[in-house]
């Protein structure tokens, strides 16, 4: 009798041993753990994230820009350049203009991929020089695509 007590309480222990070791609720929630997870920081993370970027398309930058970023849209030729005013990621109000993209500004040819609905691209490549502008779309770092959902020329509406 005394044996098959002890065998269940070396069960029990050795279950809570291992239960001890799984990660918390919340990581499973904001999309598990691994190589490359998704901090809200991570420069490779994987899944999209809302961004807001305002600037000027097409000017001589300022001083105090940000950043000067090339744009690649998609189905338009020509070059696109935002001079960068602000970039905000609503949901991870932490992160930094620099976390976000800024890292990659200068280092390709095209520093962001801009993708979407025909007719919100054609809103960037018809604007005028120093078209004030904020762009609202769903940004992945991993491979640069900035999908776009919505184009607001600022102090027009």
């Amino acid at each position: 009798m005394s044996c098959r007590i002890l065998k269940a309480l070396k069960t029990a222990l050795l279950l809570i041993c291992c239960l001890s070791l799984l990660p918390a609720p919340s990581v499973w929630a904001q999309g598990g753990v691994g190589v490359g997870g998704d901090r809200p920081s991570a420069k490779t993370r994987r899944f999209p994230f809302k961004v807001v970027v305002t600037g000027f398309l097409n000017t001589d930058p300022a001083p105090d820009a940000l950043a000067v970023i090339q744009l690649g849209v998609t189905g338009y030729r020509g070059d696109f350049q935002l001079e960068v005013t602000n970039v905000t990621a609503p949901n991870s109000p932490q992160l930094t203009p620099r976390q976000i993209f800024l890292h990659r500004a200068g280092k390709r040819k095209a520093d962001l991929d801009v993708t979407g609905p025909r007719d919100t691209l054609a809103k960037i490549a018809q604007a005028q020089p120093g078209t004030p502008l904020e762009l609202t779309g769903w940004y992945a770092q991993r491979d640069g695509e900035f999908r776009l959902e919505n184009v607001r020329i600022v102090g027009f509406e």
